[in-house]
């Protein structure tokens, strides 16, 4: 309990500082936020097996920014593919009344 107490107080004590680095490292703001976010996760997870450690914010700005180059390392795999993925979203698909009348008779 005060384990969870102390990342409360240490999150809300440093979440901004810590954002606002992880925002200027990458410039994108939900990557950003999604890797705090998972750094607060680690703490709850970690923190009663090992203790608190010495400096908690600097704890959670590490493993944050460790979290966010993996992050952008899977984006990087992704992106490539992404383009293809958009063009065929994108591609015009036929009408509900076009699929309707192709090969699919009516019950009535």
């Amino acid at each position: 309990m005060i384990l969870g107490r102390a990342l409360e107080v240490t999150a809300r004590r440093e979440h901004g500082r810590i954002l606002a680095g992880l925002i200027r490292a990458c410039g994108n703001f939900d990557l950003a936020e999604e890797a705090l976010q998972d750094a607060y996760l680690k703490a709850q997870q970690r923190w009663p097996c090992e203790g608190l450690p010495d400096n908690p914010g600097g704890w959670l700005a590490t493993v944050a920014r460790h979290r966010l180059i993996d992050l952008l390392r899977r984006d990087a795999r992704l992106a490539p593919d992404s383009e293809l993925i958009l063009e065929q979203l994108e591609a015009p698909t036929p009408s509900d009344e076009d699929t309707l009348h192709a090969g699919m008779d009516d019950d009535q």
